[in-house]
């Protein structure tokens, strides 16, 4: 079997499981519609219900792509139930196109293949459904940095991706923005500089998506950042404390198994190739972030009811999300 060949297996078969997966999240999505779709989503589906028109809350614009399809439900007639199964279907139709131009399009598999893994990540822990939260910001995250790492190699036609793929990651949650600016610039640090967008054509987007933002920035991202439950350098201190590392090490472990592997894997990889600065600001990044996370939630002591709680999953996401792109 030739490269070439070999190459085109591997893209079927890629694309063979992504359609079973999200078939089945399909399935399973309209047959649990009553049992587990989560408050927010059943907020959206309430406002469509009543006004028949859109419900995108807290100013992201992103949730509106998911809202397009029970909006049309709504609008030819449908019942509560009948915009539900709707809402489902357009969650799931919004997350397989973005897998189908990241495989079919972009041909990058290994991005498909991450967009999938968050994707599995979020239906864990979310209750199997991503109405709202990181889950939009983070697939398109996937779609900009595939656009970035691949620029050399794409048509003029295909760059033109960038843009609405920037904007949906900027107008979710701004964890899912931190999450791609880390990884974005791991990537360019560890990379040749001639390879996709240069350090300055880096700069220059980190600096438009913190400007739009910080302009679109919300009441829900103001109180996310305002509420914390300790200062910074009561959070830095209690890092010094062994049984908070213990603790919030434990956390990690339980939520995230395959993460931690994957952060392993990526940091013996670095630092085999050579690569001994990403290494250390990959490493320097999750600690960083543990200090951080440690302003809002407590991790002094361990709690296996804590571990199902979608609070701690949506603060520890940029230390997943950033060891899985790596």
């Amino acid at each position: 079997m030739t490269a070439n060949q070999q190459n085109n297996s591997i893209h079927i078969t890629v694309l063979a499981g992504g359609i079973f997966y999200y078939t089945g999240v399909l399935l399973f999505g309209l047959s649990h519609l009553e049992s587990n779709f989560i408050m927010d989503g059943f907020s959206h589906v309430y406002t469509i219900a009543s006004w028949e028109t859109f419900a995108p809350t807290m100013g992201r614009h992103v949730l509106i792509l998911h809202q397009l399809v029970p909006v049309i439900a709504a609008n030819i007639g449908a019942s509560t139930r009948g915009i539900m199964e709707a809402y489902v279907a357009g969650d799931t139709l919004l997350y397989f196109s973005v897998f189908l131009l990241l495989l079919c399009v972009l041909k990058d598999r290994w991005a498909a293949l991450l967009a999938i893994s968050v994707h599995v990540f979020g239906m864990f822990y979310n209750h199997f459904m991503m109405v709202g939260e990181l889950h939009p910001g983070s697939m398109f995250a996937i779609l900009t940095l595939s656009v970035v790492m691949n620029w050399q190699g794409l048509s003029e036609r295909k760059r033109l991706l960038l843009y609405p793929a920037a904007f949906f990651t900027v107008s979710s949650h701004p964890l899912a923005l931190a999450s791609f600016l880390t990884t974005l610039w791991l990537w360019r640090i560890s990379s040749n500089p001639k390879i996709g967008l240069s350090n300055v054509k880096s700069s220059a987007l980190t600096m438009v998506m913190l400007i739009l933002k910080w302009l679109m920035l919300d009441d829900y991202d103001v109180s996310t950042v305002t509420s914390n439950i300790r200062p910074l350098s009561e959070a830095i201190m209690v890092m010094f404390n062994p049984s908070y590392l213990l603790n919030f090490s434990l956390f990690f472990l339980f939520t995230s198994p395959v993460v931690a592997i994957a952060l392993l894997f990526a940091l013996i990889h670095l630092l085999h190739g050579g690569k001994h600065l990403t290494a250390a600001l990959l490493l320097l990044f999750q600690i960083g972030w543990a200090i951080i996370v440690q302003q809002y939630l407590d991790f002094t002591y361990f709690s296996l009811d804590f571990i199902q709680s979608m609070m701690h999953d949506r603060y520890l996401f940029p230390m997943r999300f950033v060891a899985l792109g790596t």
